[in-house]
């Protein structure tokens, strides 16, 4: 706790595909031990297993998920 400033929020800032603080947040939360790059290639390839599997946008079925637990 600082005892003469604010400290101010740091922005967090889009992911760099889908252009999303959501999925950045995600992201954060899902790392572990600092690894940023392997939480991020985790949920690409999943993104890319939804968009096989159901042939439509992954960040539209992803995004209706998330409002459940956000």
């Amino acid at each position: 706790m600082p005892r003469k400033a604010h400290i101010v929020k740091r922005e967090i800032l889009p992911d760099p595909m889908y252009q999303s603080t959501l999925i950045s947040k995600f992201v954060n939360c899902m790392m572990y031990g600092g690894k940023k790059s392997t939480a991020q290639r985790i949920f690409y390839k999943a993104m890319n297993v939804i968009q096989t599997k159901t042939q439509d946008d992954p960040l539209k079925i992803w995004m209706e998920y998330a409002v459940g637990w956000r």
